[in-house]
């Protein structure tokens, strides 16, 4: 279903400093966000390159369904990188199968992420005794957790996609709400920073423990 605007948008280009000055508020709390997540993982990373533990004996193989879950990843950042050329075309079926293979992937991530844990504690049991493991298993956790919240968020947002497309009135009424607008841009946003995040942490255990 597609609804069509007014025609009538400015051209005039924006400075970076007004731009700054009319990012929404929202978009200022998710940089804050991403940017103390970072942080969090950098510090993490570092404390374990401190250790005598990053080129000694403690490597151990990546669990595979880790390595499969990186290319699911990968696949939901570019499912749902269009949702916002979607919306400022108003085509609202487009959105709602972007967002629902988003989430089709983002499940497979999540499984894949449970079945990698499960294989490092059937390998190596009290993760305590390999260093390289344990930080692994906790950055991946704690990557999980931000994941299990942003898939979250998505299905939220794809369940009220989902309500208002039964309805021409709600749909035009969403399809015309720079409001919904910035909680897709938000969401692509954010699920971007997770995949490059996890896509980080993968890399590194790889060429540096693997």
């Amino acid at each position: 279903m597609v609804f069509i605007k007014g025609s009538g948008q400015s051209t005039s280009k924006k400075s970076p400093g007004k731009k700054l000055v009319e990012t929404h508020p929202y978009q200022m709390i998710l940089y804050l966000a991403i940017l103390a997540s970072s942080m969090l993982f950098l510090f993490i990373l570092i404390a374990y390159t401190a250790t005598d533990s990053v080129f000694a004996s403690n490597k151990f193989s990546i669990p595979k369904p880790f390595i499969l879950g990186s290319f699911f990843i990968v696949f939901s950042s570019f499912s749902i990188a269009p949702c916002v050329e979607y919306f400022r075309k108003e085509d609202v079926i487009r959105i709602q199968k972007s967002l629902r293979v988003t989430i089709i992937l983002a499940m497979a991530f999540i499984i894949c992420q449970y079945l990698g844990w499960r294989e490092m504690l059937s390998v190596w049991g009290d993760l305590g005794d390999n260093r390289s493991a344990t930080y692994l298993y906790i950055l991946s956790g704690l990557h999980g957790l931000h994941y299990l919240g942003g898939t979250i968020a998505l299905i939220w947002i794809n369940l009220q996609w989902y309500k208002w497309g039964k309805d021409d009135v709600k749909t035009l009424i969403a399809i015309t709400n720079p409001f919904e607008e910035l909680k897709i841009q938000l969401m692509t946003i954010y699920w971007h920073f997770l995949d490059i995040l996890w896509l980080f942490v993968f890399l590194f255990f790889l060429f540096f423990i693997y």
